[in-house]
């Protein structure tokens, strides 16, 4: 494998760990809803997402990307650094705020944000669509 390639190989791991970090969240905010997730949990997701914005910002990753996938390089990335900030948004939401991913009425009381439910899940479903992609290509045993 060329240093090109290798460059875009790189994002393996900090993907899939920060894949599995927001995946835990949303997992836990489901069975526990707002103010239920614990605070500490979105450390983890932070932190990951720090490390994979790092690797993103490397220029030397268009071309590895492209030479890689054979796919549109910059709407590849622009597509997986988008899921990873909304992803990285709503997990503070739904770990850090009281409200999580809803609003309150005053009729209705708590209600959820399903928009927001949606684009975590569909930020959840990039994450682990390119992470796939990039482990066949990577690692093609």
């Amino acid at each position: 494998m060329s240093s090109h390639v290798d460059s875009a190989c790189q994002l393996l791991e900090p993907l899939a760990e920060f894949t599995r970090q927001a995946g835990r969240i949303w997992t836990a905010y489901q069975v526990s809803g707002p103010g239920g997730v614990e605070r500490e949990s979105f450390d983890g997701v932070d932190a990951s997402a720090s490390e994979l914005r790092r690797l993103l910002g490397n220029a030397e990753l268009i071309g590895a990307v492209g030479q890689l996938t054979g796919n549109d390089p910059e709407r590849w990335l622009h597509e997986l650094a988008d899921a990873v900030g909304r992803a990285h948004d709503l997990s503070y939401r739904c770990a850090c705020t009281s409200l999580g991913l809803c609003f309150i009425t005053g009729e209705a009381g708590l209600l959820p944000r399903r928009d927001q439910h949606e684009s975590f899940q569909q930020a959840l479903g990039i994450l682990r669509d390119r992470f796939k992609e990039l482990k066949l290509l990577c690692d093609p045993q």
